[in-house]
């Protein structure tokens, strides 16, 4: 039997996941204020990670964020379990800082594209205009993003979280699920999944937290 080439595989599998945008139907519960999972106030938050690679290579890291919702601001530090620090980079008025990464980790780009999945992760999407309904899941946040992008916050009855991010073609190319959330509303355990040719995942596991406070200009 002849054996399908990798890559054709694996433009196979990216056009099975590549979700369009569903349609959204009126919202008969009146669910406005449902809950969400993205932080209200400003967090140090420590994380057990598992990062699987597009080659299905897998390693086990760990993850210091600190995330202010307010100030959109993030800084984050990924090193291995052993505490050597593979990168150490900040976010600030949309602007991407490398304060320290090893070679593999300094592309901008990546630091670019980390820090839009920690934002999907966190923050309510900084959106032009924003609706709410119901699809066969859940009820959905839907936000209409820069780029067009979109991203719908999807809630379940279970207490469980979904948000997925569409790009200006309405194809799915981010995906998060949320088990469930502490009693401060911090998500425990959380799975990203990015989707494409160079497809990734993030499995991810609360391990401390502290509030932290902020000063305001």
């Amino acid at each position: 039997m002849k054996k399908i080439p990798a890559f054709l595989f694996i433009i196979c599998l990216t056009i099975l996941y590549c979700k369009s945008l569903p349609v959204l139907k009126p919202d008969n519960q009146n669910n406005a204020e449902h809950n969400t999972p993205f932080l209200k106030k400003a967090y140090r938050l420590s994380h057990s990670i598992r990062v699987t690679l597009p080659n299905n290579e897998s390693m086990v890291a760990i993850g210091v964020t600190v995330a202010d919702p307010e100030k959109r601001s993030i800084d984050a530090v990924l090193m291995t379990v052993e505490g050597l620090v593979l990168f150490d980079i900040s976010y600030r008025e949309k602007k991407v800082i490398i304060n320290r990464s090893l070679p593999d980790f300094e592309n901008n780009n990546f630091a670019e594209l980390l820090f839009d999945d920690i934002m999907l992760f966190y923050f309510v999407p900084g959106s032009r205009e924003h609706e709410s309904g119901q699809n066969n899941d859940g009820f959905v946040n839907r936000y209409f993003c820069e780029n067009n992008t979109v991203i719908d916050q999807i809630a379940f009855n279970n207490g469980s979280f979904e948000i997925k991010k569409y790009d200006s073609g309405n194809d799915q190319i981010r995906t998060v699920n949320i088990q469930s959330l502490n009693k401060e509303g911090i998500p425990e355990k959380a799975e990203l999944i990015a989707y494409g040719f160079f497809g990734y995942s993030l499995n991810m596991e609360l391990i401390d937290f502290e509030e932290i406070q902020t000063t305001h200009r």
